[in-house]
């Protein structure tokens, strides 16, 4: 047999099961985007700090590249002066020959090599 419909209860008893209901859910709700929240502003606050440190490095990079570039100009100049002053010392004819320039490595020091046509030796070491 079928019951009829609960119609005859009192207000209060209904309300008050429907409003403790709707109030845990709006709680749970509240509490779930109050956790995404703080989680976006740690990822933003993540990003922004990737961001930073990312720049930081890049700027490291270029400071080190431009650094090896500026290296390799003073080289590229440095042997070209020395070559500048090798063939202006040739053209004056200050009394260097050009065997005199050639240069080896020998223990402690630099050595100019043994020169068959100069008469004086005294530059030998």
């Amino acid at each position: 047999m079928r019951r009829p419909p609960l119609l005859s209860l009192p207000p209060v008893a209904l309300l008050a099961a429907d409003y403790v209901h709707a109030a845990l859910c709006q709680a749970a709700l509240h509490s779930f985007a109050a956790e995404n929240e703080a989680r976006m502003a740690k990822m933003a606050a993540a990003h922004r700090h990737i961001g930073q440190q990312l720049q930081t490095l890049e700027l490291t990079r270029r400071i080190v590249r431009l650094e090896e570039i500026t290296a390799e100009i003073i080289e590229l100049a440095a042997g070209q002066a020395g070559e500048r002053n090798a063939a202006f010392l040739l053209a004056s004819g200050l009394g260097v020959q050009k065997t005199d320039l050639r240069i080896r490595r020998h223990g402690h020091g630099a050595r100019i090599r043994d020169d068959p046509d100069r008469a004086d030796n005294s530059l030998r070491r």
